[in-house]
């Protein structure tokens, strides 16, 4: 944990010292160093990042919510808390056509400064 903790405050310094990042608009997916988790908080497998789906933008923060594309137990298709989307295209940053399916965490919603943003989905 300590390691992590340290490697996501390198990481957090480097981004608030960005002075050109994208400009998300609404129902875009970005990818997003969401930073280290906590308790029940989605999980990052690498980098602290995961996609995130742009819900309202004001000025260089908008509101976001994180993506999961797994559900092993089944749970989240009749939880409230999660919302299925799929059948939504999408273009990658090298110009592909991709469909997005996954879940959306509601709970999850919160606010990102566009410093965050890696890349678009």
């Amino acid at each position: 944990m300590e390691e992590g903790l340290e490697q996501w405050n390198e990481i957090k310094k480097a981004l608030r010292g960005l002075v050109n990042f994208p400009r998300p608009k609404k129902r875009q997916v970005w990818w997003c160093t969401v930073g280290l988790n906590i308790g029940s908080e989605q999980s990052c497998d690498e980098g602290f990042e995961r996609p995130v789906l742009v819900i309202k933008v004001f000025g260089t923060i908008f509101w976001g919510i994180p993506i999961t594309s797994s559900d092993p137990d089944g749970k989240k298709e009749v939880n409230p808390l999660f919302y299925k989307i799929e059948g939504v295209s999408y273009t990658t940053a090298d110009g592909k056509n991709k469909i997005l399916e996954g879940y959306i965490a509601l709970h999850q919603l919160r606010a990102y400064d566009a410093r965050r943003l890696s890349e678009k989905s």
